[in-house]
């Protein structure tokens, strides 16, 4: 049925090639591995039905390809969870028009209940309405959504010839931190680049000391901060080990009050990656607080499931992928192009966070670091945060 899903969703309007193309892939890549979430994994034999369904719609958060891109042609995706009674079942995304639903894409639940199925644009009109129904019992619906939904807060595209110091400024510039285990490894101006529509942040050799490390590391620290909502960033990552990249949010009162995160916020590593030759994949996604005695505490870990479902043509270094995560007073989501791969309902921030992004060399990284791999990129092609309309 995912064949006759993308059939429908296809000719639901006319389709520009290139939008058909990128639909496509998005429908491979979202229907064929449904969910890299925990549980999830190959379809149920069909039977049953589904009691109950929810379905939310996220921002344009699907958009993996070889080039920079417009984060405006990047897909939205609606994530669907069900309280179905065997498994198996299949859903299908309708669209409002003229008073009557239409089916747009049928999708099967994966074995925890849930699918995420890549929408179509809105054309222009942003209270387009969609739904979600029980495939074979239409009786049973989700609340209808609307692209409305959410409403753009932040954004950068880096089209200029250098940072927007309205946005962004150097993190820790010329600082060599023992403490954060970078005793040889500073930020500095000169590993950060904005060229071709990207920002590049690179780590490099310090020509002034040898043995010694320059650093791409920039925030919003003093610019733009917010308190929940779905912040976003489509990389393309370094390849070399002895390094990591990363986009995170960080508090600016971070540990204030050790053991409360509502009130002290949190490190939340929307995504780390440590390169192509770290085990099980070398990417992951954590939280951290401080907690009562005063020590890091960390949930969340390295992406298994995320890096070996890749397509075999595919690699963090080859291709950008939107790394996403979603946070709201009780929870924080992960997601990879719209997939959801971590969920954290513990521990949350209640407080302002700021925007990071960075590629670190730190001490224990050195050792597998090859001088000849340098200077190493990590290119970001946009950065977005959206926050919930209010009601």
């Amino acid at each position: 049925m995912a064949a006759e899903g993308l059939r429908r969703l296809l000719t639901a309007r006319p389709v520009r090639p290139v939008v058909l193309g990128v639909l496509v892939a998005l429908v491979a890549v979202l229907l064929g591995s449904v969910l890299l979430g925990p549980g999830s994994g190959a379809p149920l034999p069909a039977g049953g039905g589904i009691a109950r369904l929810r379905a939310e719609i996220l921002p344009p958060v699907a958009q993996p390809g070889a080039r920079p891109a417009s984060a405006d042609r990047a897909t939205t995706v609606v994530e669907v969870e069900s309280e179905a009674r065997w498994g198996g079942e299949q859903v299908t995304l309708q669209r409002r028009n003229l008073g009557t639903w239409f089916d747009l894409v049928t999708a099967p639940l994966g074995r925890s209940g849930t699918v995420a199925i890549p929408a179509p644009a809105p054309d222009g009109d942003r209270n387009t309405l969609l739904r979600v129904v029980a495939t074979d019992r239409r009786s049973v619906r989700s609340a209808r959504l609307s692209y409305d939904d959410w409403q753009l807060a932040f954004d950068d595209e880096f089209t200029g010839e250098a940072l927007d110091p309205a946005k962004w400024g150097y993190r820790q510039l010329g600082l060599l931190n023992p403490d954060s285990d970078r005793s040889k490894s500073e930020s500095s101006a000169d590993a950060v680049a904005v060229r071709n529509g990207t920002l590049r942040l690179m780590a490099k050799k310090n020509p002034a000391v040898p043995g010694q490390f320059l650093n791409g590391h920039i925030s919003t620290e003093t610019t733009y901060s917010f308190t929940y909502g779905l912040a976003a960033a489509r990389i393309k990552f370094h390849k070399p080990r002895g390094m990591h990249g990363s986009f995170w949010l960080q508090s600016p009162v971070f540990g204030a009050v050790p053991g409360d995160a509502k009130i002290s916020g949190a490190e939340i590593d929307t995504v780390e990656y440590f390169g192509s030759t770290y085990p099980d994949g070398g990417l992951a996604s954590f939280a951290y607080h401080l907690g009562k005695d005063g020590r890091s505490v960390k949930v969340g870990g390295l992406l298994k499931r995320a890096s070996a479902n890749l397509p075999p043509d595919d690699a963090w270094w080859k291709r950008y992928h939107v790394f996403s995560v979603e946070w709201n007073a009780d929870s924080y989501v992960f997601r990879i192009d719209g997939r959801e791969t971590l969920r954290v309902s513990q521990h949350i921030s209640g407080v302002p966070e700021f925007l990071v992004l960075s590629l670190l060399s730190s001490d224990w990284e050195l050792k597998d670091l090859a001088r000849s791999a340098l200077p190493a990129s990590m290119k970001v092609d946009w950065v977005r945060v959206w926050q919930p309309t209010p009601r």
